[in-house]
């Protein structure tokens, strides 16, 4: 018995067998470089945040001895890299001055208002059971919040807020009243915290 079989569905069978496996080569190949990829990326991130620790450390040292930190750049290489690491709840039941110090300790630099803000958003701050609901007044209320808290906080003259204890020869501000938000919005920052943070001081 014979079958008469056209000769292109033979080319064209065969050239699919040739070019799926071509195909299944090619995605294997892949797969085996994004591992790699993703394996040396890991390393990569480790070593790196072992050295922003390391630096960090002599930083905090210097400081304690009175000089200045000799490593402008402690953060920015783990900082670039993803936090995979941040607890996107990290920041949930805490007041804003606890959840703005360990941002800025995390970053191991100085922020803005609009910075510290933006972490919080993504921490999962409670901005409802602070009394924050108005989403136009959260910036207000928490630039109020870190300016009122200088035994934890400092205003630099640029505008960025770093911590108190990155500054120890720095004097400290006289308490003015100056910015005193109206219609009780300066309890409204402060509001949660019972300024318990601020005055025992013990946060170091």
């Amino acid at each position: 018995m014979s079958y008469n079989v056209n000769p292109q569905i033979l080319v064209d069978i065969l050239q699919y067998v040739v070019t799926s496996g071509i195909r299944f080569k090619a995605n294997k190949m892949s797969d085996t470089i994004k591992t790699a990829i993703e394996e040396l990326t890991r390393k990569l991130e480790q070593k790196m945040r072992e050295v922003a620790d390391l630096k960090r450390a002599i930083n905090i040292m210097a400081r304690e001895a009175g000089d200045s930190a000799p490593y402008d750049d402690a953060e920015p290489e783990a900082a670039r890299l993803p936090r995979n690491d941040a607890r996107p709840d990290r920041f949930y039941g805490k007041p804003p001055t606890t959840a703005a110090r360990e941002f800025l300790e995390e970053r191991q630099k100085p922020a803005s208002a609009e910075e510290v803000l933006r972490a919080l958003e993504e921490g999962a701050f409670d901005f409802a059971a602070q009394g924050w609901e108005n989403e136009k007044l959260r910036l207000r209320y928490l630039a109020i919040s870190l300016s009122k808290n200088s035994a934890i906080f400092t205003k630099l003259p640029n505008g960025l807020f770093g911590l108190a204890k990155w500054y120890p020869g720095a004097k400290k501000p006289k308490a003015k009243g100056e910015g005193e938000p109206e219609n009780g919005a300066a309890a409204q920052a402060n509001g949660g915290d019972g300024g318990g943070e601020a005055e025992s001081g013990g946060e170091d």
